[in-house]
């Protein structure tokens, strides 16, 4: 950001001995430049919590997933062990 303001305060400046520019027009011009920064920082704040506010409730999705993976492996493991001991008492006699 910094360097960013730099590099146009150093446009403003050369622009400066191009043309005709008082101190006062460039003083306006770093204060609108100013506002329209703080204008950007704003709206990315308001984006990263925004963001943020997705990636956790994408998260509570995903333990959601995880526990209902979870339900149906232990399912298939008491489906396959109740297998294995039917078959095993239906051999026994």
């Amino acid at each position: 950001m910094i360097g960013f303001v730099g590099i146009l305060v150093l446009g403003l400046i050369s622009s400066g001995f191009c043309q005709d520019v008082t101190n006062r027009e460039i003083l306006e011009k770093l204060n609108s430049l100013e506002v329209r920064m703080v204008r950007l920082e704003t709206k990315v704040e308001e984006g990263q919590k925004s963001l943020q506010k997705q990636i956790d409730g994408l998260q509570g999705q995903i333990n959601g997933l995880q526990n209902m993976i979870m339900g149906v492996l232990a399912g298939i493991f008491a489906l396959i062990a109740f297998v294995l001991w039917d078959r095993r008492t239906a051999l026994a006699p």
